[in-house]
């Protein structure tokens, strides 16, 4: 059953990642958003990233690696389930605790 937060591509992504050998995707300057041997829609990775539903897990500057993260296994595990990011965006309230500082509490010293 898909997440009722997230588009069929995004659903069906997150899936061939945790399905594929390697589990993680990985994107070439040039080359493209890779998931194995197969090329995937960067707007949909990218779509994924803006949700904080993959971890970053590169170890190169040529290659950008990706991996699931514990939200988007909840994700894929419970239909329900609302992922952090866009709870946050839905309701404005600050994801694991963080918050911006006012200015107003933190004035400038001299």
């Amino acid at each position: 059953m898909r997440n009722k937060h997230l588009t069929a591509g995004m659903h069906n992504l997150l899936w061939f990642i945790r399905d594929s050998d390697e589990e993680e995707v990985v994107y070439s300057k040039g080359g493209g958003w890779w998931v194995d041997i197969t090329e995937v829609s960067g707007r949909v990775v990218k779509a994924l990233l803006k949700l904080c539903l993959l971890r970053d897990v590169s170890d190169s500057e040529n290659f950008l690696r990706y991996t699931l993260n514990e939200e988007s296994i909840r994700v894929l595990d419970e239909p329900n389930y609302e992922p952090m990011m866009i709870e946050h965006l839905r309701t404005k309230k600050p994801v694991y605790g963080w918050q911006r500082e006012d200015p107003a509490n933190n004035p400038k010293q001299s």
